[in-house]
């Protein structure tokens, strides 16, 4: 929200009511509404209310403070990205001795079990 400017507008407010929702451009649009109003809740008193100022606080980051003297803020750490695919790298020989192995367990398994 920008507060440095407020444009001037009316609202209407009901005492243990909800938080007025309604800007009315002029102070006779503003009367109407709290008229009409009165008319349809009787015995509530319906408040005609303008505007004359608003206040309003910078929205900020929160602040991080660590436990340990070097903490870093989480959030200022980089978004690690998925891990690398780390495979073993075999050279040839190591292959051969690899598939050998693979060979001789999958020789035991009944072939009705592929």
């Amino acid at each position: 929200m920008n507060a440095s400017r407020v444009d001037r507008f009316w609202a209407v407010w009901r005492l243990d009511g909800n938080s007025p929702t309604t800007r009315h451009s002029s102070k006779a649009l503003a009367c109407e509404e709290a008229s009409r109003l009165a008319a349809k809740h009787p015995g509530s008193v319906f408040y005609v209310l303008e505007v004359v100022g608003a206040y309003a606080v910078p929205i900020t980051r929160p602040q991080f403070f660590g436990i340990r003297e070097g903490d870093i803020d989480p959030l200022d750490r980089p978004t690690p990205g998925p891990e690398p695919a780390t495979e073993p790298v075999y050279g040839p020989d190591e292959r051969q001795v690899l598939r050998s192995r693979i060979n001789k367990y999958t020789d035991q398994v009944p072939k009705s079990f592929f």
